[in-house]
């Protein structure tokens, strides 16, 4: 059960319901004062007499007045059966004064203010069940009805406006029986739109209900995701702070979430990388809205490298509100693309090496052949020879293709 359903109301139905007539308390002050504002204009336009605007002034005050009273033994009552009677009271105080009202403003002559009456009706019924939306019609019908009777019975003096009007007895109950069926339709329209509006707000709540438990199973779901992640995910701000960081990513830093939560992610960053970092996060701000980064960081093993795929959120005007960044450990990537290029470094100069050989082999292999032309015919000429001089200068020529040759025999070794 609810606990309008129950006569031992909760403390938290109980405030709402003060609350509500706290509220209610401060509209019919407004109300009151500018009604008498409108009266006292008329007043003093001539429009009115004298009497008219003292009646009217002291149903204002009295309606005014009877709601520090009632709200402070509202605040006071616990039983739910006293509240929803004192309620009902409360509603009878101001039906009596609105009647004054109506009375001292002429009457059956005044029926355009029966809109009070509808005022009272439809605020009850958009709070109220059907049952006490009625009672208080009936409550309205029976305080203009009876001051009506008897205006028409003398038993009250008529509050003409006008004195020279005079409306016959039955035009007059003729009105009377348009206003009751009047305030009949308020209260039935007010009461039935009551009901639509208290189904429609419970479907919304069961409606609101099963959407809040899908939310809540999709939550538990995004979370285990997210903490089960072996990719680190991270939420940033527009200045670059920590909105959010996955389990994977404390864990890689070797700190918890609210060490990193508000804080900024370039100094974790590698001096040489912040700048190039800086440069690529500008680059979210326009289409595609996403950029891929590969930055050194800090982590509690030492310096690794991560490679960042970031990306924009933007709100409903495309404006860059928040980034979303998805990570991962990206060192031993980086060691085999290293490792790599050293590879083809070394094959690039084995190669080199080789090509010199075999130009150093060609080399070699062509100055033996002149070398050994002249080394033959230094030994032919040197047979031969007779002069003294000429044969030194022939076996000087000899010793130098000797070395020459052991020169090519070293070339060869090179190549």
């Amino acid at each position: 059960k609810t606990p309008a359903e129950t006569n031992k109301p909760t403390v938290e139905y109980l405030r709402k319901q003060y609350k509500r007539h706290y509220q209610g308390a401060l509209v019919q002050v407004g109300a009151s004062l500018i009604m008498w504002l409108f009266v006292f204009a008329a007043f003093i336009s001539d429009l009115i007499s004298q009497h008219h605007f003292v009646g009217v002034s002291i149903a204002v005050i009295y309606l005014i007045g009877i709601n520090p009273p009632t709200l402070w033994v509202f605040k006071r009552i616990q039983d739910q059966d006293r509240l929803i009677g004192f309620s009902t009271f409360i509603s009878f105080l101001e039906i009596m004064g609105y009647t004054a009202v109506i009375y001292f403003m002429g009457g059956i002559d005044a029926t355009y203010l029966t809109i009070l009456y509808a005022a009272v009706i439809a605020y009850v019924g958009s709070v109220s069940k059907r049952r006490h939306t009625f009672l208080i019609t009936g409550i309205c019908i029976a305080a203009y009805n009876g001051m009506i009777l008897m205006e028409g019975t003398g038993l009250i003096p008529w509050q003409k406006v006008f004195p020279d009007f005079h409306l016959p007895f039955s035009h007059r109950l003729a009105r009377m029986l348009t206003v009751d069926g009047l305030l009949l339709v308020v209260a039935y329209i007010t009461s039935y739109t009551a009901l639509l509006l208290r189904k429609t707000k419970g479907d919304l709540l069961a409606a609101y209900d099963v959407l809040e438990k899908r939310v809540a199973e999709g939550t538990k779901k995004y979370r285990l995701l997210v903490e089960n992640q072996t990719d680190m995910i991270v939420k940033l701000d527009l200045a670059g702070r920590f909105l959010f960081v996955s389990p994977s990513y404390c864990t890689m830093f070797g700190k918890k979430e609210e060490e990193l939560i508000g804080q900024n992610l370039l100094p974790i960053v590698h001096k040489e990388d912040q700048e190039r970092t800086a440069r690529k996060m500008k680059q979210l701000f326009q289409p595609p809205f996403s950029v891929y980064i590969e930055q050194r960081a800090l982590t509690k093993d030492g310096w690794k490298w991560l490679g960042w795929m970031n990306t924009a959120i933007l709100d409903d005007n495309g404006n860059v509100i928040e980034f979303i960044g998805v990570g991962r450990d990206i060192t031993g990537n980086k060691q085999a693309e290293k490792e790599k290029i050293e590879a083809q470094r070394t094959a690039i100069e084995h190669e080199n090496y080789a090509l010199v050989g075999r130009i150093a082999g060609k080399m070699a292999h062509d100055f033996n052949n002149i070398l050994g032309i002249i080394m033959g015919n230094t030994e032919l000429a040197l047979l031969d020879c007779k002069e003294e001089e000429t044969r030194k200068t022939l076996e000087l020529v000899f010793e130098q293709t000797i070395r020459g040759k052991n020169l090519t025999k070293n070339l060869v070794a090179f190549a």
